[in-house]
């Protein structure tokens, strides 16, 4: 199943899209691999977050 594309405007449309997506991607996953997927996830947004933040500091 492919990425769905999220409209601007942000419909009840999109949400179903967005948990039908998450759903393929995840029904055939252990519960281990599901965690260490978020895990890997949240680790990317944190750097990331840290990364914006740091840049604004500076300005």
């Amino acid at each position: 199943m492919t990425k769905p594309v999220i409209k601007d405007s942000f419909s009840v449309d999109d949400i179903h899209k967005i948990r039908e997506y998450h759903y393929e991607m995840t029904k055939n996953m252990t519960d281990k691999k599901i965690i260490d997927d978020i895990n890997k996830e949240a680790e990317k947004f944190k750097r990331k977050l840290k990364a914006r933040r740091k840049k604004r500091a500076v300005v």
